[in-house]
């Protein structure tokens, strides 16, 4: 049975199982579940804070975006 990789309940993403107020963005703690979210070394990132960390100056090439679809 799946339980949450931070506190043990059941139920989302980055090849774990996670409760949804606990998947978060590794920076502003912004919850992930319903917006999409960038992974790099296997730490979830919301939209800004991936660009603002990691994104190359001047453009987005070459970057991934991973959404939830229902």
């Amino acid at each position: 049975e799946d339980r949450c990789q931070d506190c043990s309940k059941r139920p989302l993403s980055l090849g774990e199982t996670w409760h949804p107020e606990h998947f978060v963005c590794s920076v502003c703690k912004m919850e992930l579940c319903t917006t999409g979210f960038f992974e790099r070394e296997g730490r979830p990132y919301c939209a800004k804070d991936y660009h603002d960390e990691f994104a190359p100056r001047g453009g987005t090439q070459g970057v991934t975006r991973v959404t939830f679809t229902a």
